[in-house]
């Protein structure tokens, strides 16, 4: 028989276990008992254990130790086993005879010790010997038992800042933050008490706080934010100390209830708990430090508190000098950079001969600097200029590039770099667009003009001829059919196999590998007429030396000499670099070359200061109401008229007929008599464009009126008028 003397065990943390058993049935203090009495007639061996499945148990707990006989009780013949640790033990029990086994329990005073009800269970195995030279017999007894683990507690509270200074006469509140450690075995409950200072006010409300036993090797806390307000408002005095009376009352609240005292001395009955005394766990804490709120008036009370608080407060005023020039060079960093992106700046002259000043027009260039790329997208220039005022000239800055290495008889890329008051401020200034400038003679074959076949016949080769092909073939389309073969295509030179059934006028399309339309225009179809007379001579075969083409649509009557008026335009510098820019746009038209010719108009407005969208037309009309707006303007006018001839000429081409665009020709004429008027500028090319526009919409008498104009313009065209086309013109009328 295997009987449990003691079925409830009190362990009390970090105390030893009673030495001697109590009498059966009552609570066990730390000790329990296990008695085995061997009815059987022969010797049998026991071995005890204990199990228990909770996860805060724990094996070091207990210790099992075999008790030695009763006096009378007869003597095994073999000796006890004893497991490591003894947490487990063997015995040897002769018939008829009963050992005891003390069960004996100690947890340490750790929080890892859970508070709670432990159910343990005592394992019995039995070694029975059935006979002579028959094997042995095992059997499992199990007796169920409790072990009740008693709470103690140990909480600490701890203040975040001990003191807060408050020096602002208009803000006298501080945070502060109250956290309360538990390093118990059982969950911990205290009421937080803020009573009602005189002189002080706190933005919080009493509350209970609930800290759970920390787990095995961790911490367990938490904390509760107080604010604090000092009701003191003296301008100047002395500092003035207040305490936060702050108390924390803990709260009996026990995971495992209390036992009864009469069941610690009587006969326990099931499901009470463990004795835990009210004087043991009624507690009242204050922190160790008072927490203290100090108003210190913005003006101290002698000089020499003065004096110590600049002392003590340096570092913060010498932050706040910092901050306070960090924001003004932040603030002018950010002016200076708006305004920057507002000041246009761009060279007057796109084409310079060797060792000639380069000019830039623009504000705020006083000192900026201007660098010399060999290409665009270098990110180090090799060569750096600083711009000086052009004292001729109000608003233009220039740069001596004479005796300058590198800049002989060849095109770089340049950008203006305007500088900044504070010099480490440089390098965050915005920079202008790299423009493209051209030194001396530079041959670029960019500018070669496009050169085709003066007529699509059907299964004869067609030529087209310019640059920037591409090396890969492409396809050309002549109307909506593709070529019937591609005969050769190289870079400059496309060579393709009319199809059949062409139209009179068809529109032919070079479109290359990559599908950019290369090349356009407008040519006849079909087998060309015969005409009387003589054979027609062969076409040139340098591009170079070609004849100007003809506008498409409208025959050769229709056409300046434009290789001579940009020619005249790079060499004498008749107009500034806008209006330059839009000249050869509109010569480029004239050449079928229309990709580079609205690009060089894009350069031509940006130059100029024309936003995007913004409508040239609109903008003359406008000026044109009065002297004044004219004036304010200035010689952006003579820009503007040139820009919108160009713009006029290749809405026409796109149309491909000549539209009725006689009033953007008339304005654009209008504004260059004007400007001639006012500031005697040589503005010739607007008006002809128009008398141009005039001759080819048959309106003779408005063209002839023109001419007269252009005549009577003082500081005139005497010297132009052959270079310019007006001979030609006439001849026309």
């Amino acid at each position: 028989m295997i009987q449990l003397l003691h079925t409830e065990i009190d362990v009390v943390p970090g105390r030893r276990p009673q030495r001697q058993a109590l009498p059966e049935g009552m609570v066990g203090l730390g000790t329990a008992v296990l008695r085995i009495t061997n009815a059987t007639e022969r010797e049998n061996a026991y071995t005890v254990r204990l199990r228990c499945e909770n996860p805060y148990w724990q094996d070091s707990w207990f210790r099992i130790n075999a008790m030695p006989p009763a006096v009378g009780e007869g003597a095994s013949s073999k000796p006890d086993q004893q497991g490591p640790k003894d947490q487990w033990v063997k015995v040897y029990v002769s018939n008829g005879a009963s050992r005891d086994v003390l069960l004996s329990f100690m947890a340490p005073q750790r929080s890892d010790s859970r508070a709670g009800v432990y159910e343990v269970s005592v394992v019995v195995e039995t070694h029975v010997q059935e006979g002579q030279g028959a094997a042995k017999g095992d059997r499992i007894t199990e007796i169920k038992g409790t072990v009740i683990i008693r709470p103690f507690y140990e909480w600490q509270i701890e203040f975040q800042p001990e003191d807060r200074k408050v020096k602002r006469f208009f803000r006298r509140s501080a945070a502060y933050e109250v956290i309360v450690h538990n390093k118990g075995n059982d969950w911990l409950y205290c009421d937080l008490k803020l009573p009602r200072p005189k002189d002080m006010l706190l933005e919080n409300f009493s509350q209970r706080l609930a800290v759970p036993p920390p787990e095995p090797g961790k911490d367990s806390s938490r904390s509760v934010p107080i604010r604090a307000r000092t009701k003191h408002k003296a301008f100047r005095g002395a500092p003035k100390v207040d305490e936060l009376p702050l108390t924390f009352h803990r709260v009996d609240a026990p995971t495992v209830p209390p036992l009864p005292e009469e069941a610690i001395a009587g006969v326990s009955s099931a499901g009470l708990g463990a004795p835990v005394v009210s004087s043991e766990t009624s507690e009242i804490q204050t922190p160790e430090y008072p927490p203290t709120l100090t108003y210190c008036p913005p003006i101290p009370a002698t000089l020499t508190d003065f004096i110590q608080s600049l002392a003590r407060n340096a570092l913060a005023i010498s932050m706040l000098f910092l901050g306070l020039v960090a924001m003004l060079h932040i603030s002018y960093l950010m002016y200076t950079h708006w305004k920057f992106k507002l000041q246009s700046a761009a060279p007057l002259s796109m084409s310079l001969e060797n060792g000639a000043r380069l000019e830039y027009r623009g504000a705020m260039l006083n000192g900026a600097r201007v660098n010399f790329y060999k290409n665009k997208d270098d990110k180090d220039s090799f060569l750096s200029r600083y711009l000086k005022p052009l004292m001729t000239k109000r608003g233009v800055y220039f740069v001596n590039t004479k005796d300058v290495p590198g800049l002989t008889d060849t095109a770089v890329f340049v950008e203006a770099e305007r500088v900044a008051f504070i010099p480490y401020l440089n390098a965050l200034m915005p920079r202008t667009k790299k423009l493209r400038i051209e030194f001396g003679n530079v041959i670029d074959p960019s500018k070669k003009p496009l050169v085709m076949s003066d007529r699509a016949v059907p299964g004869k080769p067609f030529t087209i001829q310019g640059t920037g092909f591409g090396a890969e073939p492409g396809k050309v389309m002549f109307g909506d059919q593709p070529a019937d073969q591609i005969v050769s295509w190289s870079d400059t030179q496309i060579v393709a196999v009319v199809p059949a059934g062409v139209a009179d006028q068809t529109n032919i399309v070079a479109i290359n590998a990559k599908g950019e339309e290369v090349a356009r225009a407008t040519k006849a179809g079909g087998a060309p007429p015969k005409p009387p007379g003589p054979e027609p001579e062969p076409e040139p075969e340098n591009v170079a030396d070609a004849a100007p083409l003809p506008i498409p649509g409208y025959g050769s009557a229709c056409r300046f000499d434009w290789a001579s008026v940009a020619k005249e335009i790079d060499e004498n510098q008749h107009f500034d670099m806008p209006a330059a820019l839009a000249l050869k746009a509109y010569a480029l038209v004239e050449t079928n070359q229309v990709t580079k010719a609205r690009a060089l108009l894009k350069d031509a407005r940006t130059s100029a200061g024309l936003k995007t969208g913004e409508d040239t037309y609109k903008v003359l009309a406008e000026a044109l109401e009065s002297d004044a707006k004219i004036q304010q303007l200035g010689d952006k006018v003579v820009d503007y008229s040139v820009i919108l001839s160009a713009e006029t000429r290749l809405r026409e081409f796109d149309a491909g007929t000549p539209s009725d665009l006689s009033d953007r020709h008339l304005v654009a004429a209008d504004a260059g008599f004007k400007t001639a008027a006012l500031f005697g500028r040589a503005v010739a090319f607007p008006a002809l464009a128009y008398v141009d526009f005039a001759i080819r919409k048959n309106m003779k008498s408005n063209a002839r009126e023109a001419l007269k104009m252009l005549t009577d313009v003082p500081k005139g065209l005497t010297d132009q008028d052959e270079k310019l086309g007006m001979a030609g013109l006439r001849s026309r009328l």
